[in-house]
């Protein structure tokens, strides 16, 4: 079972008490959930109309889903983040990502874009905002109340090889200007630090570089706002989530290429808690609350009928 079927799975009690009745087999049943690696046999077999969960890292739609979009039997494809506006979508792509094209533009040696087959103005209404990361359990650890007193300047921890020469470039840029900051940091190139060590490292931490990797949203910024860090990261305003934590003033932007990242770093550290986002905090907290996410739920169960 995939992680996000296995989020839905372990909630199938509170899933009652909106009157979904939630069952493995799919005879009988009026709705088929189906994560996006199982839609093409799915489709192979008539059956009930179907829920597409496509909630990857990306907000992009690949081909492939896309087509799938086109027919009468998806009723609706949920994502964890969706472009904003809508029209990006049709945008030319660069590593299948409108952020990879962002970061393109600022390369000096920039991969060739590329464009993606068309979606149309039908397709796109079937687009629905699902419940994203913050259900999984990993994040229990972080519901205790933020450290006040904090001994590293700048973390980051995170992989910097990629088969995505946009998101390789960006994140090595990353590294290159944080060494050359004069910040006590700890900047770790893998995912080798046991999880709770990388929790206590986090929780020390005042300020969290959240770059961008295969998707404009990580793992990493939804940490760093539960551990009450100041997050860093590009301008994501182009994706729309929930919470809608990307559109808002609750991080520090900076440029795709990390040009300004040591100025902006002398900007915020003599006065860090200033730059602090409790609200996200709030918003992630509230949105792990089972009640949220049964209405979440049903809200995209409605909206296939």
């Amino acid at each position: 079972m995939h992680p996000c079927e296995r989020l839905i799975w372990d909630r199938r009690k509170v899933l009652a008490g909106f009157g979904i009745d939630l069952r493995m087999e799919t005879h009988g049943a009026h709705l088929l959930w189906c994560h996006s690696q199982r839609v093409a046999e799915a489709l192979k077999t008539e059956g009930p109309p179907i829920v597409i969960d496509d909630q990857r890292d990306s907000a992009t739609l690949r081909n492939n889903c896309r087509v799938w979009m086109r027919l009468d039997r998806v009723r609706v494809v949920v994502k964890a983040t969706a472009y904003c506006p809508l029209s990006l979508y049709n945008q030319p792509h660069c590593d299948m990502t409108i952020h990879g094209a962002i970061i393109q533009q600022t390369m000096p040696d920039p991969p060739t874009g590329k464009s993606l087959m068309p979606l149309t103005a039908d397709a796109m209404m079937k687009l629905a905002i699902g419940f994203g990361y913050q259900y999984f359990s990993r994040y229990d650890c972080l519901k205790a109340e933020p450290l006040a007193d904090r001994d590293i300047d700048v973390f980051f921890m995170g992989t910097t090889t990629y088969g995505m020469p946009t998101i390789q470039w960006h994140r090595r840029r990353m590294v290159e200007e944080l060494e050359r900051s004069r910040t006590n940091y700890v900047l770790a190139t893998s995912r080798s630090i046991p999880y709770p060590e990388y929790i206590q490292l986090l929780r020390r931490s005042k300020i969290v570089l959240c770059p961008w990797g295969i998707g404009e949203r990580t793992h990493r910024e939804m940490e760093a706002w539960l551990a009450g860090c100041v997050v860093m990261r590009p301008d994501t305003s182009f994706a729309t989530s929930w919470p809608d934590l990307y559109r808002r003033a609750g991080y520090v932007r900076c440029r795709p290429d990390w040009n300004d990242l040591r100025d902006r770093l002398a900007e915020i550290l003599p006065g860090w808690r200033d730059f602090v986002d409790p609200a996200a905090r709030d918003m992630i907290l509230s949105a792990r609350e089972d009640e949220q996410f049964g209405s979440c739920f049903s809200h995209l169960v409605e909206q296939s009928a």
